[in-house]
C-alpha cells in the first residue's frame, strides 16, 4: 500500500503483519464494542507490530492494516453473506472452535472483494 520500495521478503512480511494485526483489531472490536476508528488509533499508537510477549514482530504495513480493518467493517454484511453461503447447512458464522476464526475468514474474504492482484 505504501509507495516505499522494499525487498520482496520485507514487503511480504509487512503485509502479513498488517493482516495479523487486522484480525487482532477486528477481534478486539467484537470483544469491546469499540469503533473501527478507535481501534485503529489504539493499534497505530500501541500495538501495531508488537507481539503477544510485548516483543516487536515484523513491521506491519500501516496503510494496509487500516485498509483491511475499514474494508471488513464497511463490507461486513456482504462478507458475512458470502461466508454463510459456503457454510454447511445449519451452521452459523459464530459456530467455530476458535473465537477469532470469523475475524480471520472476514479478512480473507475482504481481500477477495478488494484485491485485483494476488497477495505476495
Amino acid at each position: 500500500m505504501s509507495d516505499q520500495k522494499f525487498p520482496f521478503e520485507v514487503t511480504r512480511a509487512r503485509r502479513a503483519g498488517a493482516r495479523l494485526a487486522a484480525v487482532q483489531a477486528l477481534y478486539a472490536m467484537e470483544q469491546t464494542g469499540k469503533s473501527a476508528r478507535e481501534t485503529i488509533r489504539a493499534f497505530m499508537e500501541d500495538k501495531l507490530g508488537i507481539g503477544p510477549d510485548e516483543e516487536p514482530v515484523e513491521e506491519a504495513d500501516p496503510d494496509l492494516f487500516k485498509s483491511i480493518v475499514n474494508g471488513v467493517v464497511n463490507n461486513q454484511a456482504e462478507i458475512d453473506k458470502a461466508i454463510l453461503k459456503r457454510l454447511a447447512s445449519g451452521w452459523k458464522l459464530t459456530r467455530s472452535m476458535q473465537p477469532c476464526a470469523p475475524c480471520c475468514v472476514r479478512v480473507q474474504v475482504n481481500s477477495s472483494f478488494t484485491s485485483t492482484s494476488p497477495m505476495p
